[in-house]
């Protein structure tokens, strides 16, 4: 594994994580792997002001009817669009968010 390292880190410069890979952790546990995205969790909280939140068991009212001409349109679309790819990218090992997302 080191001499792994040391030839990707030549060709390539490199960085080791440890245990990370592509915003993935990557545990041994006695049954094989385990692959958790807690720190990108943490991250993703952080960055869109959602660390303090509550959970919720669905993100709108189930009543709820949406509508296009309704309410506030966003100050910068892109930056729902990063919240988006990046939620996208956590369904990767929590698939139950897929259809939320």
């Amino acid at each position: 594994m080191a001499a792994i390292k040391q030839f990707l880190d030549l060709k390539f410069k490199i960085k080791d994580l440890g245990r990370y890979f592509l915003g993935l952790e990557i545990y041994k546990i006695p049954q094989g792997l385990a692959i958790v995205q807690r720190k990108f969790i943490h991250e993703l909280l952080e960055e869109f002001s959602c660390i303090d939140l509550s959970p919720v068991a669905a993100p709108l009212d189930l009543n709820h009817k949406l509508s296009a001409d309704v309410g506030n349109a966003f100050a910068d679309p892109t930056r729902y669009g990063a919240l988006i790819g990046q939620l996208n990218f956590l369904v990767n090992t929590r698939p139950d968010l897929a259809f939320a997302v």
